[in-house]
């Protein structure tokens, strides 16, 4: 929930079994690689802190619960009531079934988003996916993937994320021009590579939404040759 660049971000909650923490752990580091930030008690809950009290203020405050649906989930004696507390608190709530394990219970009638352990990174992205398709959270996670893609700090970290820019379209304008102003003041992203041709290709088809690009410069409908210019200038200045 958290304002960044003027951008709300989202926030989820990862409930899961502590056995299952290496896990939820990889989970949280890849959702997180995306600009999702990701609540796990193990690591994020201070010493000295209440374990039960800091969970319960978690979950009310987050966007989204996470359910880690393994074999393990339902013997936790937290689990169950982590996501009776989502629902209560009428956060959305997505399980992630592992390796084909179904919802239950509470969070039987949600639509589940498919964990395949061996394909990590792929599944990450589909739960990014399933995020994003909730009407609620769309906004919010299209934030958070701009603000990390504009952050890229290589060019195969901004190759990697430039290929969720258009799945996690269609974007407002003020969106748009947050991913242009990333372009043009991060040479890992304009630099020729991937991630240049597919931000070139995203802001051209997104042209008639750009507005005030640059500090100073109000700008209302760039041609297209405008436009090719302005991208140009940031490749001239490296």
């Amino acid at each position: 929930m958290k304002a960044s660049g003027n951008l709300e971000t989202i926030d989820a909650f990862l409930s899961y079994n502590s056995k299952d923490r290496v896990l939820a752990g990889h989970i949280k580091e890849r959702l997180e690689y995306f600009g999702i930030s990701v609540f796990l008690a193990h690591s994020d809950i201070e010493g000295g802190d209440r374990w039960e009290r800091a969970i319960i203020d978690k979950i009310r405050t987050c966007d989204v619960v996470l359910a880690l649906l393994t074999p393990r989930f339902r013997r936790s004696k937290w689990t169950d009531h982590e996501a009776g507390m989502g629902i209560g608190a009428s956060r959305q709530i997505i399980p992630l079934s592992v390796d084909g394990v179904k919802p239950y219970g509470f969070i039987a009638r949600y639509q589940a988003s498919k964990l395949n352990s061996a394909e990590l990174a792929k599944s990450c992205k589909n739960i990014i996916l399933a995020m994003k398709n909730k009407t609620k959270l769309r906004e919010k996670v299209q934030n958070s993937f701009i603000e990390s893609f504009v952050k890229s700090g290589n060019y195969i970290e901004a190759n990697e994320k430039s290929e969720l820019l258009e799945e996690l379209g269609p974007y407002s304008g003020k969106q748009v021009n947050k991913i242009l102003r990333g372009y043009l003041h991060n040479s890992q992203i304009h630099r020729p590579t991937t991630a240049s041709s597919r931000v070139r290709a995203f802001l051209t088809r997104n042209r008639k939404l750009i507005r005030a690009v640059e500090e100073g410069r109000g700008v209302t409908r760039l041609r297209a040759s405008e436009l090719e210019r302005l991208l140009a200038t940031a490749i001239e200045r490296d």
